[in-house]
């Protein structure tokens, strides 16, 4: 597949759509490995692919252009793709720390080095793509906002995976540790509330299935805060709760396979699971 934009004599649409398409696959990898448990097919030295361009530019694009009149802009999925490079090394390290191939502080240094990417990615981004109500309906009115909320929904799972094993008590004395138990904590949370904002808002919806299993992953930090938590996080958690199983059961009518999901997860303790 040609993706290369000196391809001579190809149209724009065409050359995007297989650039979209490359880096599909290349997503798909990075989950599909990691759901598998299996290594990673595409590595990080392969990405000579150009990112996707801006929607809103693609979709003005007609079937005889062959070069940009327009300045060329990364689009939300060349930003899907920036982040999504990080869950590879989030999840190489978890794994390390589960065998036991890492030293406390090798832990805590690789999570800094990780979290500082992330900061920094969600520091970066344009002022268009950053998560407010005012570009929100932007992106609806667009078209894009299922894609918008999706975006910020992995920044939110990436987030919580990095940070989940600091729910424990610490085994180490470092500031960060407290640091990155409330990173945690205030990750999930928010995940839970954009699936809220997206249920409740029309066209931007997220109806596929990792939405599901990242907020297996969300409640799996907020039943550690009934559990554990103080009395005054208590019924925010609850809440949280309650909001990412209505959406799993939002799921169930399009994808049977998320069923599992709800039977594990809606045993918490006093959680009240309402379908709409």
């Amino acid at each position: 597949m040609d993706c290369s934009a000196s391809s001579l004599g190809a149209n724009l649409i065409d050359l995007e759509i297989k650039r979209r398409v490359w880096w599909t696959v290349f997503m798909a990898d990075r989950w599909s490995s990691s759901s598998l448990g299996l290594p990673r097919q595409i590595s990080d030295t392969e990405l000579a692919v150009d990112l996707p361009m801006d929607e809103t530019i693609f979709e003005s694009l007609s079937a005889e252009e062959t070069k940009l009149n327009v300045p060329w802009q990364p689009g939300l999925w060349a930003h899907m793709i920036a982040l999504v490079q990080m869950f590879g090394p989030i999840q190489d390290l978890n794994r390390r720390s589960v065998y036991g191939n890492l030293t406390l502080e090798e832990m805590e240094t690789g999570v800094t080095y990780i979290s500082d990417q992330l900061e920094n990615w969600e520091r970066m981004l344009p002022v268009n793509v950053r998560m407010n109500e005012e570009n929100l309906e932007q992106h609806i009115q667009t078209g894009t906002g299922g894609a918008f909320i999706a975006l910020h929904l992995g920044y939110h799972h990436y987030a919580t995976l990095l940070y989940f094993r600091f729910l424990e008590p610490p085994a180490s004395t470092s500031p960060l540790v407290e640091i990155y138990h409330s990173k945690c904590n205030f990750h999930a949370s928010s995940y839970s509330s954009l699936v809220k904002l997206a249920r409740e808002k029309k066209g931007c919806e997220v109806m596929y299935p990792t939405v599901g299993h990242m907020a297996v992953v969300s409640s799996s930090v907020l039943l550690h805060t009934l559990l554990f938590g103080e009395q005054r996080d208590l019924q925010s958690a609850r809440d949280a709760l309650n909001e990412n199983f209505a959406a799993i059961l939002d799921l169930r009518r399009y994808w049977p396979n998320t069923a599992p999901m709800v039977s594990v997860s809606s045993h918490g303790p006093g959680i009240v699971v309402k379908a709409d």
